[in-house]
């Protein structure tokens, strides 16, 4: 029972850190920065030794909306994994959790992403806060 519980949740963070990583290597490149308002970065401002680490993150004004949708596909298949987990409670608490952390995320750059400029903000062990306009 123990391996199954370790077997979901290894299986789903290692999702979540894929999608999570495709997401970010799209977001900070661009094709055509002529058009695009704002820049794109990604500095580390703080490693923690025991696995925490602070980014500040600036995404241009033609890859928010690309995050804004990686967001919403990571709650997709969140929530699809919870219903399918629903029999069995720890795939349904995992799928919870990152369902949580895509909806926040997602509206934390939604409320700063407008007018069409690019978005700036401090990325905390993957969590988005200081989310301001370019």
């Amino acid at each position: 029972m123990i391996s199954k519980i370790k077997r979901t949740t290894s299986i789903l963070t290692a999702s979540a850190v894929i999608a999570s990583g495709l997401f970010g290597a799209t977001a900070l490149t661009t094709p055509s920065m002529a058009a695009c308002n704002g820049s794109n970065s990604r500095d580390v401002v703080s490693a923690d030794p025991m696995g925490g680490e602070t980014h500040d993150v600036k995404i241009d004004s033609c890859k928010v909306q690309e995050l804004i949708d990686g967001y919403s596909n990571v709650k997709d298949a969140a929530g699809l994994t919870g219903l399918l987990g629903a029999a069995w409670w720890p795939a349904g608490v995992v799928a919870g959790t990152f369902f949580g952390w895509a909806w926040a995320n997602q509206s934390a750059v939604k409320d700063c992403a407008k007018d069409g400029k690019g978005v700036s903000f401090t990325e905390v062990n993957g969590i988005v806060t200081s989310c301001s306009a370019q």
